[in-house]
């Protein structure tokens, strides 16, 4: 599939390991669980290789010599970490993308058809055209607590499943069977829980952060650890770009002289999860967010948009607190965390 390419202006500065004899191109990598497909721009250079060790080899050994600016990845759920970790470690510019924004970016420029092939050359085209800003590596640890916080709330939501089944199993046998497998899962959140806090505790900035959120009213263990590991950029971004993470930031939707109606849209769900059931006790227990949320429904707004407002109020002031605390907070441990 050919594909028309817009040259970025103004000086190219090329990334990772370079020679002059190639011209700067951006590189996208479409990732399955088997196998990576590579496509380039303006240069196309296709190459299909296997999703592990001897694939990523046989990736660098093609990328060497050219003047990468970037290599840009959908995130795939965990199947592109690995891949992710090897450019990085080889010196490349990593930008991570929603698949959607890539689908979306697809059908813009009249890429309707969808294969492996197409979607690298796609993503190539993607890092050629809206030039993403790189991707931060995670801090030391950052993936392994943000696995066991993800992997406490699925043993939350089974065991929740085996509960409302207890209420509704009249058989002994089989009521046996379901409170064994509710115990089981309570072992197993108890140890998460155990391992989550060894992990803060392992960080003094984590640690710090962890504390100061925690002072807040209607910000709990569960709030507090969720917000560390799947909000890492707390405390280190502004607070318009800390909203829009946590998918809190109001879009305007106007035409002309029509007025839409503001909503977020987009952001990460599990985040915005926890902050609403903060936002719900802090509306009684925090004085400032109870008197926000207050004049709002004075004011006429639905208890929706008025729990969304407390929401970002509440983030952007977790935000500032995070942020203060880093700033005394020691510097981290450079022991790795387990894997």
């Amino acid at each position: 599939m050919s594909l028309e390419i817009i040259q970025p202006k103004g000086p190219v500065q090329s990334q990772g390991p370079t020679h002059s004899s190639y011209a700067p191109v951006n590189v996208g990598v479409d990732v399955s669980k088997a196998s990576l497909d590579v496509d380039m721009v303006p240069t196309p250079a296709p190459l299909q290789v296997s999703n592990d060790q001897a694939g990523f080899a046989k990736l660098l050994a093609h990328l060497s010599g050219r003047q990468v600016q970037r290599v840009v990845i959908e995130g795939t759920g965990g199947y592109e970490r690995p891949v992710v970790r090897a450019l990085r470690e080889a010196g490349y510019v990593v930008c991570l993308i929603n698949p959607r924004r890539a689908r979306d970016f697809a059908k813009s420029i009249g890429a309707l058809a969808k294969t492996d092939r197409i979607d690298a050359a796609v993503l190539a085209r993607f890092g050629a055209d809206v030039r993403p800003e790189p991707t931060a590596a995670p801090k030391l640890g950052q993936e392994h607590q943000a696995a066991l916080v993800i992997r406490r709330r699925q043993l939350v939501g089974m065991r929740a499943a085996e509960l409302n089944r207890l209420q509704q199993q009249q058989d002994v046998s089989a009521l046996a069977s379901v409170q064994t497998v509710i115990d089981f899962l309570s072992e197993q959140v108890a140890d998460l829980d155990r391992q989550i806090e060894e992990s803060i505790e392992a960080d003094p900035q984590s640690a710090a952060r962890d504390k100061a959120l925690r002072q807040v009213p209607g910000v709990g263990a569960v709030v507090s650890r969720t917000l560390l590991a799947e909000l890492p950029e707390l405390g280190s971004v502004s607070r318009g770009r800390i909203a829009a993470l946590a998918g809190l930031a109001p879009f305007a939707d106007d035409s002309g002289t029509i007025k839409g109606k503001r909503s977020i849209q987009g952001g990460r769900f599990a985040v915005r999860r926890v902050l609403y059931m903060a936002a719900l006790t802090a509306c009684r227990v925090h004085p400032v967010i109870r008197s926000f949320h207050q004049r709002l429904r004075k004011a006429g707004k639905s208890f929706k948009q008025a729990i969304v407002a407390c929401m970002r109020k509440l983030l952007i002031h977790l935000n500032e607190l995070a942020r203060k605390a880093v700033a005394v907070a020691p510097a981290a441990s450079q022991t790795p965390a387990p894997t």
